[in-house]
């Protein structure tokens, strides 16, 4: 069950930051689970950060605020 759409995602550039030798490019794709899709009595923001090294074409690091889940940090962070 899918409890956003593709078409109400938002994204928004970030960026750019240096970590260590490396020059990321940041993105944020957010959205909205609406009041009552799941149980909820208001509003869920879900986002995704992602670091992206577009020289080496490398996702450096990700994170995820999820209200189901909480934060999940993957990669490499300074």
């Amino acid at each position: 069950m899918q409890f956003i759409k593709p078409g109400d995602l938002v994204t928004r550039d970030l960026g750019k930051r240096t970590q260590g030798m490396m020059t990321l490019v940041g993105r944020r794709v957010s959205g909205t689970i609406k009041a009552g899709s799941v149980g909820n009595d208001q509003p869920l923001s879900v986002s995704t950060d992602v670091g992206v090294d577009p020289q080496l074409k490398l996702k450096v690091n990700e994170v995820e605020q999820n209200p189901f889940s909480g934060e999940r940090r993957l990669g490499s962070f300074s």
